[in-house]
């Protein structure tokens, strides 16, 4: 029988999910306001695919609960047929259109290694559950993009091109990217919540190296997005009116410019996904 604590962990994978799909003006990335540099979605695909996750997140945190091997990668192991599956319903429902798989792969880890924790602490501390995660994850660069790179994905195709590791990177290293930047930037933040997620948001923006951006792109516009991000965060952030400004007016250039932050995008919502389940703990 499933345990209360694995129904909030997934509940909470989703919440992340729609809080930062939710979040508003995101520039250059699907929100309430529009599709951003998106021409095959929108913020109801967004909702639409977000609907059909929690019981997969339920049994990978079911999994997660229930490992007892000393060998964490093998926890990953158990985790990918289920994400296989998360992704199969995630196509369905938005007619073949991508919106979550990156999420299905990090949220489905970190649901995973939070339920590993809590079962055996009854606490979940964002920097415990990332580290448990960057060791489900050991080697996980070396064997897909290195050892095994058939050039079929996105992200094989950007390792061989430009050596970015992309989301596979930052899982392996435990989420650096969120736990040193992120995160803090979510708890400093005593602005309203759209904002503190607008916030760090850019703050990721300012630092990742994002494979999406990249992807549509090239390195030149990534050192572009992670100026301007700063130049906003600079001039007082989304909760200010002149930054709030300059937010807007970027989004309108990204959307020209046909570029998508999706990277900071999905690790926004991991951001938000470990403030949230810190809470537990208490």
């Amino acid at each position: 029988m499933l345990s209360r604590i694995e129904e909030k962990i997934s509940s909470i994978a989703v919440e992340a999910i729609l809080h930062e799909a939710a979040a508003t003006p995101k520039p250059g990335l699907v929100d309430r306001s529009n599709s951003g540099a998106h021409r095959d979605m929108d913020f109801f695909t967004f909702i639409s695919s977000a609907s059909v996750l929690h019981p997969y997140f339920l049994r990978m945190a079911e999994a997660g609960s229930r490992f007892d091997q000393e060998d964490l990668t093998l926890l990953l192991k158990k985790l990918r047929p289920i994400g296989i599956e998360a992704e199969t319903a995630m196509f369905s429902i938005t007619g073949g259109v991508n919106t979550h798989k990156g999420l299905i792969f990090s949220l489905g880890i970190l649901v995973a290694a939070a339920s590993y924790l809590f079962h055996r602490e009854q606490q979940c501390p964002p920097g415990k559950v990332c580290r448990l995660a960057s060791k489900m994850c050991s080697g996980i660069v070396e064997k897909e993009l290195i050892r095994v790179n058939s050039g079929n994905t996105t992200g094989e195709k950007l390792f061989s091109r430009e050596g970015i590791k992309g989301i596979r990177g930052e899982a392996e290293k435990g989420f650096p990217s969120v736990i040193k930047a992120a995160l803090p930037s979510l708890k400093n933040s005593k602005e309203e919540w759209n904002s503190r997620l607008l916030n760090t948001l850019l703050r990721l923006m300012s630092i990742v190296e994002d494979s999406n951006i990249v992807g549509r792109k090239d390195q030149k516009t990534l050192k572009y997005v992670q100026k301007q991000s700063e130049e906003v965060l600079q001039s007082g952030g989304a909760g200010d009116e002149r930054g709030l400004e300059i937010l807007k007016q970027m989004d309108l250039n990204f959307i020209e410019q046909n570029i998508s932050p999706g990277g900071s995008a999905d690790l926004l919502a991991v951001t938000i996904f470990l403030y949230k389940i810190e809470a537990l703990s208490n």
